[in-house]
This record gives structure tokens, sequence and C-alpha cells, in this order.
């Protein structure tokens, strides 16, 4: 992750160097995670949604008709990890779905603001829980926050992007709105904008 993150910087500093430039292009992750910092609005992804949105905002149907809480615990169950499988389209209930066991033990670790490590982070308005992930690559559907790569890639971008916001450089802020406003950087005023 380490690597991943020195590689991220790189690319970043890349992107914004093109849009200095004239060329309009976004890195639509800082993008997710700007529109979180500097507007008042929610985003879609629901990576980083708390309680995490995956299994709320969306549900994924297998071939078979089994429930799943997103795509990547549909590809664990073809692993013959089940864990997130909610029910069966052609056997249960809408409610008897979201009354599961296995539901009731996902939305227990869905939430950052409960969870040690999260809810006393800084950090956590912006970031998401993601039961599944953890699961998958701890073994925890909570997760060991202070081992967890996908909280160090989160804490690293959100504090390399506060970094960038505290600057001062006012051409990379007007980018950052541009993005968030799905405008290109000479679309926005000369001014800092106060808020999206």
């Amino acid at each position: 992750m380490e690597r991943f993150i020195r590689f991220y910087k790189t690319a970043l500093d890349h992107i914004i160097a093109l849009n200095r430039s004239g060329f309009n292009i976004q890195e639509v992750y800082a993008k997710i995670l700007l529109t979180k910092i500097l507007t008042p609005y929610p985003t879609s992804y629901v990576d980083l949604q708390s309680p995490f949105g995956a299994g709320i905002s969306v549900l994924v149907y297998n071939y078979n008709g089994d429930v799943y809480a997103s795509d990547e615990s549909r590809m664990l169950a073809e692993m013959n990890d089940t864990t997130f499988r909610f029910g069966n389209v052609h056997q249960d209930r809408y409610e008897s779905i979201y009354n599961s066991a296995a539901f009731s033990k996902y939305m227990a670790a869905a939430c950052n603001e409960s969870l040690p490590g999260c809810a006393e982070c800084a950090l956590q308005g912006y970031c998401g829980a993601d039961p599944v992930f953890h699961h998958a690559v701890q073994g925890d559907l909570y997760g060991h926050r202070p081992t967890s790569p996908f909280c160090f890639k989160n804490m690293e971008i959100i504090k390399h992007l506060l970094r960038l916001i505290d600057s001062g450089d006012r051409d990379t802020l007007r980018m950052f709105f541009a993005w968030v406003r799905n405008m290109g950087l000479s679309d926005i005023r000369e001014e800092t904008p106060a808020c999206a």
C-alpha cells in the first residue's frame, strides 16, 4: 500500500499539472473525497458511506438468485465464503432478506461512527467502514484499523488532499472546486470559491 500511495501522489501531481496546462481531466477518487471535504453533499460511492452503502443502497443478485451485499461479497461466495449471503430471491421475501442474521451481523460492522479506531478518527466523516473488505482481507467484519490497508489508503489520500487544500495554492483549490462541480478549471472564476 505504501508503493500505491507514492504512485497515487505522483499521478495526482501529474493530473494537477495537466489541468494547469489547460487539459481538463479529473481523478475520480479524489473528486469523490473532495466532494465530501469541500461540500455538504453526499456521494453515491458506497465504499465511503457510513453506514456502508453496499447492502443498503445496492444489493447484488447472483445467477442462482442468491442476494449479496456487493459484487465483492458475491465473489467471496464463489470461493465458498457465503458470509454476506442475505437470502435468495426465489425463496425469501424482501423483509426476510433484510431481517436475516447475515444482514444484521453485517450491519453491526457497517457504521464507522461506532467502530474502534474510526469512532475517534478526525477523518471519519470522509471515510467508510467496508466490512466486506475487512472480512476478506483481515478475517473480521470489523477489521483492525491500525493494520487495515483500506484505512491506510483512505487516510493517506485524505491527508494529502487536505495538505493540498491548506497549501494556499489558489489554482489547485479552484481546480478542486471545478472537479466537484464537473467543470474545467477555465470555467471557475479567478477568485477562490468560498463554497461549492
